[in-house]
């Protein structure tokens, strides 16, 4: 970090490099119940749904047959540099530009394409804008481009070509108001636009495929920190919708609802200290329904979860804390892969933790 005056300005200048590899070996085999080569899946009744049936794999060590023996390194370099400009003491400009280098190096030894290999020099800007008109608000509008490049899993479910290497892209615009309505207790509220391009997405049977584009908009609100000495708060809502840009031939018309995305989110975390060593809190998490995949036939029902904590200062040096995860073992549906590749959400969980410090 540096700072300058130029005039009647004053810069903070901020730069960096990052460096960083990813190498990955995936192989996935198919699993079989009762030695039969058919048996890919098993039904079992919605009211009891465990079985004993026995699973095998098989036994296709040449690799020609496996679901995937793949291997995929990502190499990646990014410099960036930033300017904060004080224009007046209530506003503020914030100039930014990052380089990224991504070489991507993917091989599909049980695939009709052996080897590939994708670089992408990627230049993303940033700007912004921050004003003050009294000490505890500041109003603020930002313009940003990222890039997130290919790997892992990510490599071993799709037609692999130089096409699907090439990482994806974010834009976001964002306006927003920040209020200190005490030094210990903040208010948020945000708007804003995020478009994503030449995304992954899976839909029945595992099939994958790129989607050209997708924007989701929304609003999001928040209030953090203390209302009273021993009582902290820490809570958000957000409203969003997103679609598709384009028809997927097949798939999803244009306009369709983006996958995995609740219309409605709400969370708030309480926690009061009955003591200066004792405290407990409670979190409540609510997240509307949400569609499995593009195709917008499969919705996973919204739900309630309560989430509590105890947390104790033993001494000067240990901690300790009890997490109770999903307090009331409410049953819900977490996430999804596609419309028949869905997960539960935990039950009940209970972690103890000790945490020292020296």
């Amino acid at each position: 970090m540096y700072s300058l005056n130029t005039g009647p300005f004053t810069h903070t200048l901020l730069a960096g490099v990052e460096v960083g590899r990813q190498e990955t070996h995936n192989r996935r085999e198919t699993g079989v119940f009762n030695n039969d080569p058919s048996r890919t899946n098993l039904f079992v009744p919605i009211g009891n749904p465990l079985t004993g049936a026995p699973i095998t794999f098989r036994n296709r060590d040449s690799g020609g047959d496996l679901d995937a023996l793949n291997r995929s390194i990502v190499n990646i370099t990014s410099l960036y540099i930033q300017d904060q400009i004080e224009i007046i003491p209530q506003l503020q400009a914030i100039v930014g530009v990052r380089y990224d280098l991504f070489e991507v190096d993917f091989q599909q030894k049980n695939g009709p394409r052996d080897h590939l290999k994708a670089r992408d020099d990627l230049i993303a800007p940033r700007f912004g804008l921050i004003y003050k008109p009294i000490e505890p608000v500041s109003f603020y509008a930002s313009y940003s481009q990222a890039y997130v490049p290919r790997a892992g899993d990510q490599l071993t479910a799709l037609n692999v070509t130089i096409e699907t290497l090439k990482p994806e892209k974010f834009t976001t615009l964002e306006t927003g108001v920040k209020w200190d309505i005490r030094p210990d207790l903040a208010f948020t509220a945000a708007v804003y636009q995020l478009d994503r391009t030449n995304v992954i997405n899976s839909v029945v049977g595992g099939q994958t495929f790129l989607t050209k584009g997708q924007r989701t908009e929304g609003v999001e609100v928040g209030l953090a920190g203390q209302l009273t000495t021993n009582w902290s708060v820490m809570g958000g809502y957000a409203y969003q919708i997103g679609e598709i840009n384009s028809d997927i031939l097949g798939i999803a018309k244009k306009g369709a609802t983006v996958a995995e995305l609740p219309r409605n989110t709400f969370s708030v975390w309480s926690r009061y200290d009955v003591t200066p060593k004792i405290g407990a809190a409670v979190g409540v998490i609510y997240r509307d329904d949400m569609y499995a995949s593009l195709t917008n036939r499969v919705r996973l029902p919204d739900f309630v979860r309560v989430d509590a904590a105890l947390f104790a200062q033993i001494s000067k040096n240990f901690r300790g804390q009890l997490n109770i995860e999903n307090l009331f073992d409410t049953k819900y549906f977490a996430s999804s892969h596609n419309d028949f590749n869905i997960t539960p959400g935990s039950p009940i969980a209970v972690r103890a933790s000790l945490i020292a410090s020296f």
